[in-house]
């Protein structure tokens, strides 16, 4: 999917706008005075490009799985963030608007999908006993599960005829 030059740069800045708006109340004065001096507007455009498309990614599997929030758990949200800042949560969604309530709303719910992905990432990961430490039996070997190729070897008959078929008698191994 190809977006136009001006929804991309209208996304952009909305997108650059909602996460400064989450970002600046947990920033000191002096790291935001650093912000605005320390992204270049090309820098900016690319991460918003990325942004968005992975909220479109997420959003688009939050649909497609069912993935929904309901106003207790928007409300289990804003009662930790009322606590965080010492005030009753009455007052915390009295002081939002419908659109800071539906951008927490559509936050949540991709948190949701995150979790879900990683929760599922993590059931399907191969296991790999040799980064635990665990030592290879004789069963984790491919020989015993049928996993080598065999390869058939020439004719006794022509082995014989040849000088390197010459038995060769190994030394006993003596460790001392």
């Amino acid at each position: 999917m190809e977006f136009g030059e001006a929804t991309v740069l209208r996304v952009a800045e909305a997108a650059i706008a909602e996460s400064l708006e989450q970002m600046l109340p947990q920033m000191s004065a002096q790291e935001r005075a650093k912000l605005a001096e320390s992204m270049p507007k090309e820098q900016g455009i690319a991460e918003a490009k990325r942004n968005l498309a992975r909220a479109i990614i997420l959003q688009t599997v939050a649909e497609q799985e069912g993935v929904e929030v309901d106003a207790e758990e928007i409300d289990q949200y804003l009662l930790g963030i009322a606590a965080q800042y010492g005030e009753p949560l009455a007052r915390l969604k009295g002081q939002l608007n419908q659109e800071q309530y539906e951008s927490i709303a559509r936050r949540l719910q991709l948190d949701k999908v995150m979790d879900m992905l990683q929760r599922y990432a993590v059931a399907k990961a191969p296991s790999a006993p040799e980064a635990e430490g665990e030592a290879k039996t004789a069963e984790d070997l491919p020989e015993a599960a049928g996993e080598v190729e065999t390869v058939e070897l020439a004719p006794e008959v022509e082995a014989e005829d040849s000088p390197e078929a010459a038995p060769v008698e190994e030394e006993p191994n003596v460790e001392e």
